[in-house]
């Protein structure tokens, strides 16, 4: 290396302008263009079938998880057990229609009974029977006796001597009440 060398090294990459590509000096080149090639087909042979070869197309097999296959047969099942409750409510809807109407039927026959009962119940009619047939007479005001007690209704339950009863006795006298209840 020289001596003056050194002093313009220092400077070497200086640059004064602008280091762009000034694109707008150079008029565009058009690229000629070549025609197509056009390629002759050659030509068709008429192929019969019976003379290609039989081949057998493999289909691919589609393995089927055995946890999934008993997932759809479950799902059916509970889809057919869903449509088996429906088929029973609407057997039961029209049952109870139909006992609803019968309960309907039963209730205005149990009034026209009411009627025809209480009209047996007629106290005048009684009366006369009585009088006319039976040979009854009317009760007089002489007959009649009103009875007024101050003290209040009660009842003694008397039981004879509990003093004497032993653990038998008492046994067979719940027993008996037990069986008196009942009856």
């Amino acid at each position: 290396m020289y001596a003056g060398e050194a002093r313009t090294m220092k400077y070497a990459s200086a640059t004064y302008g602008s280091l762009a590509y000034d694109l707008g000096r150079t008029a565009p080149q058009t690229v000629p263009q070549a025609p197509p090639v056009v390629k002759p087909r050659p030509p068709r042979e008429k192929v019969k079938i019976d003379a290609l070869p039989r081949t057998r197309v493999k289909t691919a097999r589609v393995a089927v998880s055995p946890f999934s296959a008993l997932g759809f047969a479950v799902a059916a099942l509970l889809l057919f057990l869903v449509v088996m409750g429906y088929v029973q409510m609407a057997a039961l809807s029209y049952e109870s229609a139909s006992l609803q109407e019968q309960l309907t039927e039963l209730n205005e026959a149990e009034a026209r009974l009411k009627i025809k009962y209480e009209g047996t119940f007629d106290l005048d009619r009684i009366e006369q029977y009585a009088v006319s047939e039976l040979g009854m007479v009317p009760a007089a005001n002489s007959q009649v006796y009103y009875v007024n007690s101050l003290a209040p209704d009660r009842a003694e339950i008397l039981r004879g001597n509990i003093e004497s009863v032993g653990m038998l006795d008492s046994i067979t006298a719940f027993l008996s009440r037990v069986v008196e209840y009942f009856r």
